[in-house]
């Protein structure tokens, strides 16, 4: 073979000049740009639907859990003496008296007045959380004292009583939990309002 015919392969293979590297890093970082930009609008979007449906369903489950509760309530109570720091029903109050429960989990009415204790409230230590809390009274009863957290994003709750004159004769109480919760760039804030009729009212 002649040599003067002989293909110089790297010579017709040049590398890539400086202009075409900052082309290509140019093109590179717009791709980069774009996608950061569709994952971060993606990003929020998710979070601020998660934190839409969080909200309302913290709302439905802690007004439910309430209205069911005053449902099986034979009534209010104005005063109790062994509720802790909440003793006196008011607006941001509700306390409900319950039949006690017996050793093998069924209620029974007391006869001796006897009855179990159930505090609704917002967290003194935060005032940002609703609460529950349950005072068991009298050697007859298996419930246990408790305290659990309803709703973490409380912003606030209002007890609203058919006979706000005498509480403890009310037949009727309107319960309006109002829960407030931030996302990246939204607050969302969710109110509602239920009705409960006491027992044998």
């Amino acid at each position: 073979m002649d040599s003067d015919k002989t293909i110089n392969w790297r010579r017709l293979r040049p590398g890539l000049t400086l202009v075409e590297l900052q082309i290509a890093a140019l093109i590179f970082g717009g791709i980069a740009l774009l996608i950061g930009g569709i994952y971060f609008s993606y990003t929020r979007l998710f979070n601020e639907d998660r934190t839409s449906i969080q909200v309302a369903s913290e709302n439905r489950i802690a007004l439910d859990e309430i209205t069911n509760q005053i449902r099986e309530s034979p009534g209010v109570v104005i005063n109790c003496t062994i509720c802790g720091l909440s003793t006196t029903s008011s607006s941001t109050v509700l306390i409900i008296k319950l039949w006690p429960l017996g050793a093998n989990g069924e209620t029974f009415e007391p006869t001796s007045g006897e009855y179990d204790y159930v505090v609704y409230r917002l967290n003194p230590s935060n005032s940002t959380s609703l609460i529950k809390e349950i005072f068991p009274n009298g050697i007859n009863s298996s419930r246990i004292q408790t305290s659990k957290i309803l709703a973490p994003n409380t912003k606030t709750i209002l007890f609203t009583y058919d006979n706000p004159q005498d509480m403890a004769a009310s037949a009727q109480v309107t319960v309006t939990l109002t829960i407030e919760a931030k996302s990246l760039t939204k607050t969302y804030t969710v109110n509602q309002s239920s009705k409960s009729v006491l027992r044998n009212k």
